[in-house]
């Protein structure tokens, strides 16, 4: 079985600027600690909204009806825009 590894994408996003961000090691001063207060509260607010638009999609995909009628495949593809 293959090792594995760390998915990038799993800390893509606001997480890594965060990490790297600490005042000391981009800049120090007043403004530094204002930018890294201001980047903490962002980080915040994207994991709360990833949380909710995670657990919005799981509760839709638990509504969605796993056959369909046979004209139903084409409008789905249409809209959603699918192969």
């Amino acid at each position: 079985m293959a090792e594995l590894v760390p998915n990038p994408l799993y800390e893509a996003g606001i997480e890594a600027p965060y990490q790297h961000s600490t005042p000391a090691s981009v800049w120090t001063g007043p403004s530094a600690k204002g930018f890294d207060a201001q980047l903490a509260h962002y980080r915040t607010y994207v994991r709360s909204s990833r949380d909710k638009i995670l657990s919005d999609l799981q509760q839709e995909l638990a509504r969605t009806p796993r056959e369909v009628t046979a004209e139903e495949p084409k409008t789905i593809i249409i809209r959603y825009g699918l192969p």
